[in-house]
């Protein structure tokens, strides 16, 4: 990373792999930004490292093994603070 580009870190909250492929490929090709993005396929698991925190923004999915739909936004809108939360759905 050169000293004009900034850096994110994103929590991806997606249980499929094609998608979480895909969603790192297009951040990979946005110019003058690197992304730190790290993976959970479940629900739970994504809580457990909002909770951790150091997140710039948090990418879910709303249909995951352990949860669905509004309930899902509503858990990791709740446990992310002032950390903006983006919803992925087909």
């Amino acid at each position: 990373m050169n000293e004009n580009e900034r850096s994110l870190r994103i929590l991806l909250i997606e249980d499929s792999p094609v998608d979480s492929l895909l969603i790192r490929g297009l951040l990979a090709d946005v110019p003058g930004t690197s992304f730190d993005v790290e993976t959970s396929e479940r629900l739970s698991d994504g809580l457990e490292l909002i909770a951790k925190g150091g997140f710039d923004v948090i990418l879910s999915d709303l249909t995951l093994p352990d949860s669905e739909g509004l309930n899902t936004f509503m858990q990791v809108y709740g446990a992310a603070g002032d950390v903006p939360v983006v919803v992925l759905t087909g």
